[in-house]
């Protein structure tokens, strides 16, 4: 019989997995709310605010060496309220503190522990603390708060007026529009000056795989016809990058799927949970590089990844996707301390003994970087949990490989080179589900995220299958991506069309949610023409322009004013940069463009919509949006592009002239469909259906510059017209 812990907390009547996390700490924690707010001001105390997220390596370091000691937790409970925030159900409130964050220490991360007033203003915070610093902090605090106070809350105050004055600096307009060309060019100097020639990537360790840089080199590399066979080109850049990534020990080469980042410069070691919006947008940058190259190494990572996500984050009850997988788990089925990186690492005489053959091994830890004493560099193990240990790195192709490896075993043939390497890494996988705890899975259904992921299916499906690649899977990857929508809109569109954030809670979505939501809806009607998915669109952005929109200055503020938080927000912020996740702003730009080229390409009726104004403002509302949200974010356009490369590029593309290809006629054309698209990406073109002609020869027309062309009869005719389009465009 399991004991009954010895303390549970508030927190346990949650739903987030990493407040349940903390349910039974002798910490008296609280949720986010007015229960704290109003026993912070009743009590005259001071708030600890700690936030982070189930996945969160340091946070579980944080939580057994402080939260879960019953001195230190004895103190916090003495001095503060103490409130627990999870910052993937509540990104708006993670960022307003993280600001604060930044701005006083010039870092930030996870866990993020934040001391405030009881009216929510920040005064003293940072990240990660040792126990030894938490109870010295709360001394100092409660010292001063009891016998200073006036300092403490005059400190307070100046810190909230300053970051308010930043925030409130963005300008309402401006008159003249930014110089996208130039802005394009800044920041295609300034990653190839970063580029990183020897690994990848651009900048030194850690190194995350921004994916938003993606976009932009890929759009950019693009429209400049840019072929991938020069490094020092966008395409060229990011393949670079792409081929690296895949190969480093960021990727699961066992169980397939990306960790989140790589501590070394190498992307050799892994801070290795694995979260849904990298497995999204990675599916996506390697995609769009495949397509551009026809370089199998991507497909085939683009395969690998749906694998692992459809696999092991996703929920057959809900028909969507799970958040995220820790980094640490326990070592046996009989361990008691779990260790990061415990579930993918590997020693060599491991890897021996699984395969068994002696030349079989001898090829598998050559293609693997394995080394007998390990391959982990002491320095990235600081808990020394890796020591001995081996973390899969591909040397470089199967080919090299074979290069190597035929010197030694003389008569090897690459086919053997191949089989070995695929059946050590099945062997390596059943050892692994049979003898190794799983990590914990967060399992969290975040809208955004989903959006990000059903994105992915649906483009994917749509090139994948029009290549022939593998149709089977095609079809099954867009089943899934219907599926979802289908969730959308039955558990997270509520009777007033505002978006959950979290499934199963009552915490409304923020504009990353709408973003992407809408985002994941025009790929879907792009993909087959159902009028639904373009219709669910068109709500879902009136919905974010009535919550987030601000009509001062433009551009869309990270939370609304009515969320279910009590009011709680001492400023409203706006996304302005493309970190892990593009900001809210720069989706919601290529969302206004597209549904812009959508809605002036013919009318709502012959688009199948049927709740829709059908003036010309609300035909022009989108690019009106668009430009006021451009001006909004030009001075960081301006000077900072590497920071916004996601929203470089759709300022990119509705410079250089988005066209649309209508086509018309019988319901019957997915051949005439799969001849103009031919599993092209082509980020300048957005495709519209019209319904209706029955009976009548499938045509396509191309509309650009406020005109459309001539209904052509074949799929090359549409083609060479794009082409014209495109020249009266540059």
């Amino acid at each position: 019989m399991t004991a009954r812990p010895k303390h549970t907390n508030r927190l346990a009547n949650e739903t987030s997995p990493y407040l349940l996390q903390h349910q039974h700490n002798p910490v008296d924690w609280y949720p986010w709310g007015p229960e704290a707010f109003e026993k912070a001001r009743r009590e005259d105390k001071p708030i600890f605010l700690s936030v982070g997220y189930s996945t969160c390596r340091w946070c579980h370091v944080m939580e057994r060496e402080c939260f879960e000691e019953e001195t230190v937790a004895k103190i916090m409970n003495e001095v503060c309220v103490n409130i627990k925030v999870d910052r993937e159900v509540l990104p708006d409130i993670d960022r307003i503190y993280m600001m604060f964050v930044q701005a006083t220490t010039g870092r930030g991360g996870w866990p993020m522990s934040v001391f405030l007033t009881p009216d929510l203003k920040p005064f003293y915070g940072g990240t990660y603390f040792p126990p030894g610093a938490v109870v010295s902090i709360l001394e100092q605090i409660d010292e001063k708060w009891n016998n200073d106070r006036s300092s403490v809350l005059e400190s307070a105050s100046k810190i909230h007026t300053l970051l308010s004055s930043q925030v409130s600096l963005t300008p309402a307009g401006r008159e003249s529009p930014v110089d996208v060309k130039m802005c394009v060019e800044d920041g295609l100097k300034a990653f190839r000056r970063r580029l990183d020639r020897v690994h990848g990537g651009f900048g030194g360790a850690p190194k995350f795989p921004t994916t938003p840089l993606f976009t932009f080199l890929h759009t950019e590399g693009f429209l400049e016809q840019d072929d991938g066979s020069d490094v020092e080109k966008p395409i060229g850049m990011a393949g670079f990058t792409l081929t690296k990534i895949a190969r480093g020990g960021i990727h699961d080469h066992v169980g397939s799927g990306f960790h989140r980042y790589a501590v070394d410069a190498k992307w050799h070691v892994p801070h290795f949970e694995k979260m849904l919006y990298d497995q999204a947008q990675l599916t996506l940058a390697f995609l769009r590089q495949y397509t551009i190259t026809s370089d199998p190494l991507y497909l085939n990572t683009v395969f690998d990844i749906l694998e692992y996500t459809t696999r092991d984050l996703y929920s057959s009850t809900y028909k969507a996707f799970y958040a995220a997988e820790d980094a640490e788990s326990l070592p046996t089925l009989t361990s008691t301390k779990k260790e990061e990186g415990a579930f993918w690492v590997w020693t060599a005489a491991e890897i021996d003994k699984i395969l068994g053959e002696q030349r079989a091994s001898d090829i598998f830890k050559f293609h693997f970087s394995v080394k007998d004493n390990g391959n982990v560099d002491p320095s990235h193990d600081p808990h020394n949990e890796l020591k001995g240990k081996n973390v899969l790195m591909e040397r470089g192709s199967v080919e090299d490989t074979h290069r190597e490896c035929v010197i030694d075993h003389p008569g090897l043939t690459l086919g053997e080179v191949e089989e070995i390497l695929n059946e050590g890494k099945r062997k390596l996988q059943e050892v692994r589900e049979r003898e190794r705890p799983r990590p914990h899975r967060d399992e969290k259904i975040v809208a955004a995220w989903n959006g990000m992921m059903g994105k992915a299916l649906a483009w994917v499906a749509r090139i994948v299958g029009e290549r022939g690649a593998d149709e089977e899977k095609a079809k099954l990857w867009y089943d899934m991506a219907e599926d979802l929508v289908t969730f959308f809109e039955q558990e997270m569109v509520l009777p007033d069309g505002r978006l959950r954030r979290i499934y199963g809670s009552d915490v409304e979505g923020v504009a990353d949610d709408y973003a992407h939501v809408v985002s994941f809806l025009l790929a879907m009607y792009q993909v087959q023409f159902e009028p639904k998915y373009l219709q669910m669109a068109v709500h879902l952005q009136a919905k974010q322009d009535e919550l987030f929109w601000d009509s001062g200055g433009g551009g869309y503020f990270t939370s609304s004013t009515t969320g279910m938080d009590g009011g709680s927000k001492i400023m409203r912020l706006k996304d302005d940069q493309d970190g892990a996740e593009p900001s809210a702003n720069s989706t919601s730009l290529h969302n206004l463009i597209t549904l812009d080229a959508i809605m002036h390409s013919t009318s709502p009726e012959l688009l199948g919509l049927t709740s829709v104004p059908t003036d010309s403002a609300f035909t022009d509302q989108y690019d009106k949006k668009a430009a006021k949200l451009l001006s909004n974010f030009s001075p960081m356009l301006e000077e900072h592009p590497t920071a916004v490369p996601d929203l470089l590029s759709s300022a990119l593309l509705r410079q250089k002239g988005v066209k649309t290809i209508i086509f018309s006629g019988s319901s019957n054309n997915d051949e005439f469909v799969k001849g103009v698209r031919g599993g092209r990406w082509c980020p300048d073109v957005v495709y519209v259906k019209e319904i209706g002609g029955q009976g009548e020869e499938v045509t396509g027309r191309v509309c650009y510059a406020g005109t459309c062309g001539l209904k052509q009869p074949t799929a090359d005719d549409v083609k060479k017209e794009l082409n014209v389009a495109r020249e009266h465009t540059v």
